[in-house]
C-alpha cells in the first residue's frame, strides 16, 4: 500500500487522533448501534456548512437519538439546568418555560447572549461562571424544581452530584461525553445499585462531528415504576 493510500486510509478511519480505536468507536472502545450510522452523511453535511460557511445547527451537539429523547420528554412548562451553553439553548428554549444556562468560555457567552437578546429570549438566564467551583453551585435553584439537566461543560461529576437534589421525582438527567470522563460514567454506573432509575447511554454522530459521541440518561422513576 502506498503512503498517500495509507494516509487516506487512515484519515477515513481513524480521523486526526489516536485517543480512540477508530471514528467509529467511543473512546473508551464501544461501537455505536448500526442505526446511528445512518445519521452520518447528516453530520458529514453539517461538518461542511460549518467548515465552509461558519453555520451551526441548532440542535444540542450530541447523539440524535439523544435529542429526540429529549423532545419526547420536556414537558409543558418545563423548568431547565444546563451546564455548557451552546445551540442546545438556543434549541432548549424554545422548548421549556425557564432555563438557567452556565458557561465557562467568556467569548462564545457573549457571542450567545447577543443572540439570545437578538431574538427576545426572555426565558433563558445566561450566566458567565469560569471557575469549577462555581459551574456546580446550583444554591439558588429550589430543591425539586428541574424537569430536565443537560450536563455538557464543567466538572461534570461535581454538577451531577450538586444537579441530583434539585431535580423533581419524576425528571431527567443528560451527561454528554461519557466516554471521556470515566470517573463520572463509573459513578452512574454505580447509581443503579443504589437509587430507583433508569440508566441508558446513546452512541452516535453528533451534528457536524465525524466521530462516535457518547452520553447518558438517567432517569428518575417514582416507586410503581422502579
Amino acid at each position: 500500500m502506498s503512503a498517500w493510500v495509507h494516509q487516506v486510509w487512515r484519515k477515513l478511519i481513524r480521523g486526526d487522533t489516536d485517543d480512540r480505536p477508530t471514528r467509529f468507536h467511543t473512546q473508551d472502545g464501544h461501537l455505536a448501534p448500526l442505526v446511528a450510522y445512518a445519521k452520518l452523511p447528516q453530520a458529514i453535511l453539517q461538518w461542511l456548512r460549518l467548515d465552509w460557511f461558519g453555520q451551526r445547527i441548532e440542535r444540542p451537539w450530541i447523539p440524535p437519538s439523544a435529542t429526540q429523547v429529549i423532545e419526547r420528554f420536556l414537558p409543558p412548562g418545563a423548568q431547565v439546568l444546563e451546564i455548557g451553553a451552546g445551540m442546545s439553548t438556543l434549541w432548549l428554549a424554545r422548548r421549556c418555560q425557564s432555563m438557567l444556562s452556565i458557561e465557562a468560555d467568556q467569548k462564545w457567552f457573549e457571542q450567545l447572549r447577543g443572540i439570545i437578546a437578538q431574538r427576545g429570549l426572555k426565558n433563558v438566564n445566561l450566566q458567565y461562571r469560569w471557575q469549577a467551583h462555581e459551574m456546580c453551585d446550583f444554591s439558588a435553584i429550589p430543591d425539586g424544581s428541574l424537569h430536565f439537566c443537560l450536563i455538557d461543560g464543567g466538572p461534570r461529576l461535581e454538577c451531577l452530584r450538586a444537579a441530583l437534589p434539585k431535580m423533581r421525582t419524576d425528571g431527567l438527567i443528560y451527561v454528554d461525553n461519557t466516554d471521556l470522563h470515566l470517573s463520572t460514567k463509573e459513578f452512574l454506573l454505580t447509581l443503579p445499585t443504589t437509587h430507583s432509575l433508569r440508566l441508558t447511554f446513546h452512541r452516535g454522530f453528533a451534528p457536524a462531528c465525524l466521530f462516535i459521541n457518547e452520553g447518558a440518561f438517567w432517569e428518575m422513576m417514582s416507586a410503581t415504576d422502579a
